[in-house]
C-alpha cells in the first residue's frame, strides 16, 4: 500500500503534480492522506473521483483519508461530495 500525504493546498498546480504522482502508480493499492489538506480544488476532487473509478476497475485499493472540515466543505460547495464519498458495495 502506497500512501501520498496531500500538501496544504490543492489547486490547479498541486493537482497536476498528483495527477503525475498517480500516473506512476496505477495497479498498485494507493491511500492519500488528507491530514494536511486545508484548500481541495474542484479540479483534484475530479481527479480523485477519476482514480476512484481506475483503482475500481483494476481490483485495487484507492482510499481518501484523513480529511479535515475544510476540504470536506469543498466537496460539499462543488457538490461533488456524493462521488468522492459514496458508499462501498457491500
Amino acid at each position: 500500500m502506497k500512501t501520498i500525504e496531500l500538501p496544504e493546498t490543492l489547486d490547479i498546480h498541486a493537482t497536476q503534480a498528483l495527477y503525475d504522482t498517480l500516473d506512476t502508480l496505477v495497479g498498485q493499492d494507493v491511500t492519500l492522506d488528507g491530514t494536511r489538506l486545508k484548500f481541495f480544488g474542484t479540479a483534484a476532487q475530479q481527479l480523485v473521483i477519476v482514480a476512484q473509478n481506475t483503482w475500481a476497475m483494476s481490483g485495487k485499493s484507492f482510499e481518501l483519508e484523513n480529511l479535515g472540515p475544510d476540504a470536506v466543505e469543498d466537496t460539499r460547495i462543488s457538490d461533488l461530495a456524493q462521488f468522492i464519498f459514496k458508499q462501498k458495495a457491500s
